[in-house]
């Protein structure tokens, strides 16, 4: 008789606490890196903000590593491996038959997202000048933005026409364009963090390129 191999043991109490532990360090390091920069931004800091022992932060990745999962939690809201183009507020936009109340929902759903990611983005750029895997990263990011942007666009036009010399493509471009990282920045400098208003000049700005 073949001896049985043990199965491991799973605590669902230290899976919850290891999540918990998780969900904190990621919180922390991004409100560190999106206040501090990518170089003022210490582990130490992390975990003091996180309230754990250093060697957890360490434990969960590294600095470079953790700015990643810090931005990619930023944009989503969450961990879940969902992508962006297929989560609810999405869904919902690219669901409704008038192309401006798609836009209105395009923008109360994106407005939220471009206002947590902008400070990190900031840093991420800060970091992903030294770093090769970071620029990789972050040019596969600006890549799927952009496909998400000719989804939607294609969506939009599938409703009714487009402004008149204005392709799917040549829409599409000037909205990942125009709607990016950088004037987000420029916009919170200005008028703050302000969700009403961002959203109200999302949803002006793909009007003014797609349809007027």
């Amino acid at each position: 008789m073949k001896p049985t191999t043990p199965r491991p043991y799973r605590s669902p109490r230290r899976a919850a606490q290891a999540r918990a532990t998780r969900e904190a360090i990621l919180v922390a390091a991004g409100h560190c890196f999106a206040e501090r920069g990518y170089a003022g931004t210490t582990m130490q800091a992390i975990a003091t903000a996180a309230e754990v022992a250093v060697e957890s932060v360490y434990g969960l990745a590294p600095k470079a590593q953790l700015l990643k999962l810090a931005f990619e939690r930023a944009l989503a809201g969450d961990d879940e491996p969902v992508p962006l183009a297929g989560r609810d507020g999405w869904l919902t936009a690219v669901a409704l038959d008038d192309q401006r109340a798609m836009i209105a929902e395009m923008a109360r759903y994106g407005a939220p997202l471009l206002l947590r990611g902008a400070p990190l983005a900031r840093a991420f750029l800060e970091a992903a000048s030294g770093d090769e895997k970071l620029g990789e990263h972050w040019r596969q990011l600006e890549d799927d933005r952009l496909t998400d942007t000719r989804k939607f666009v294609a969506a939009v036009a599938s409703r009714g026409p487009l402004r008149p010399g204005v392709t799917q493509e040549t829409g599409a471009i000037a909205a990942w364009a125009t709607l990016n990282w950088f004037s987000v920045l420029c916009l919170i400098d200005q008028i703050g963090t302000d969700e009403q208003r961002h959203t109200r000049w999302q949803a002006d700005i793909l009007e003014a390129l797609l349809l007027r």
